[in-house]
């Protein structure tokens, strides 16, 4: 069975924001047969990868391409976590 998979959301992972700093904003939106994330933003890559592995903090959606997106921006290993 071929699962439909609809990328409604992908907001840039390193997005910088500020005027003349070298502030950084992390964020990001996926969906996925119709279950959507919802929009996260964070001030570190800490941040994002600690969100990207938790299911409750994303609905429980997108898991294969919050991992994805996990392997090509933090380090370790996805765990995935409640």
């Amino acid at each position: 069975m071929k699962l439909l998979l609809t990328i409604g959301t992908i907001i840039g992972v390193l997005g910088i924001t500020g005027c003349g700093k070298d502030e950084q904003e992390y964020k990001y939106q996926y969906s996925y047969n119709g279950c959507d994330t919802g929009e996260h933003k964070f001030d570190s890559v800490d941040g994002l990868c600690a969100s990207l592995q938790s299911d409750s903090a994303n609905r429980g959606c997108a898991e294969s391409i919050r991992e994805q997106s996990f392997k090509s921006q933090c380090p370790g290993t996805f765990v995935r976590r409640d």
